[in-house]
């Protein structure tokens, strides 16, 4: 099994380098890469969108390898799953980690605040009941899925991890709900109204207003037109990491080059 394993993985990647690139990346085409099945689907509640995919290596080694809890974004909405992030979880899984992508309940389905942030809070808790304690591992988000990754990295109540990476995180729910696009839109529906009439969740949940004290990187790209450069840029915490001729997709493309970027943070902290 380990030997059809490595072979699939040996394989994938000579797909992924074999598939011709352009400029940037497209949601769609995020949306047709190649893939691994995850190995597990495993609830962690009972609603329907309680649920994570796990890709887990074999568990008789002697060292288990890093834990990646990845998290999925699309400006929050229910529109948009964990499914998009497959392609980086496989190439993540490929590269010698294991992976754990959660779902959760979202706007314009069950989620909002605060269902939105429990079920990350908990989707976290729940894997990590599964690796041992001194474990390394990693929290990554992409989007709206970087700005929850942050959230839950300054979250007192949770725990610390190794290293997070925010990629394209949103930062300031203020100033992004003013901005122009249809993503922004979101975050008053996330929060239950306008940054008037919810000031407090507003300023709470924002990154640029928490306090981090675990190792932080933010990696944007320059060529971003759904968060715009300032989000990174309003965060005093943190390494800050500015790509050229990145778009906002090319951070979870694994052809690439910024995958490559991530993983070089992700193997320097985990694994030395």
């Amino acid at each position: 099994m380990a030997k059809h394993l490595l072979i699939y993985l040996i394989s994938l990647k000579l797909l992924w380098a074999s598939i011709s690139v352009c400029a940037e990346t497209r949601f769609d085409e995020v949306l047709a890469l190649p893939f691994i099945e995850p190995t597990d689907v495993l609830a962690y509640g009972e609603h329907p969108d309680q649920y994570g995919l796990l890709w887990r290596g074999p568990e008789n080694i002697a060292r288990p390898p890093p834990l990646i809890i990845l998290i999925h974004g699309g400006c929050w909405l229910d529109a948009y799953d964990v499914k998009h992030l497959q392609p980086l979880a496989s190439h993540l899984f490929a590269e010698g980690f294991n992976v754990w992508a959660p779902e959760y309940r979202r706007v314009m389905g069950a989620g909002g605040y605060p269902e939105t942030f429990d079920d990350v809070a908990e989707s976290i808790r729940f894997i990590l009941k599964n690796q041992n304690s001194d474990d390394s591992w990693a929290l990554v988000g992409h989007s709206a899925g970087g700005h929850l990754a942050l959230w839950a990295a300054s979250e007192p109540n949770l725990p610390r991890a190794n290293i997070t990476v925010g990629l394209a995180a949103i930062t300031d729910l203020k100033a992004y709900a003013s901005a122009e696009g249809s993503c922004p839109q979101s975050v008053a529906p996330l929060l239950g109204g306008d940054a008037q009439d919810q000031a407090f969740l507003y300023t709470s949940l924002s990154p640029v207003n928490r306090a981090f004290d675990s190792p932080l990187v933010l990696m944007q790209g320059l060529a971003d037109p759904i968060v715009p450069i300032a989000q990174t840029e309003a965060m005093s915490a943190g390494a800050h990491q500015y790509l050229e001729h990145v778009d906002h997709f090319d951070l979870i493309n694994p052809q690439r080059n910024a995958v490559n970027t991530l993983l070089t943070h992700l193997k320097r902290a985990l694994e030395e």
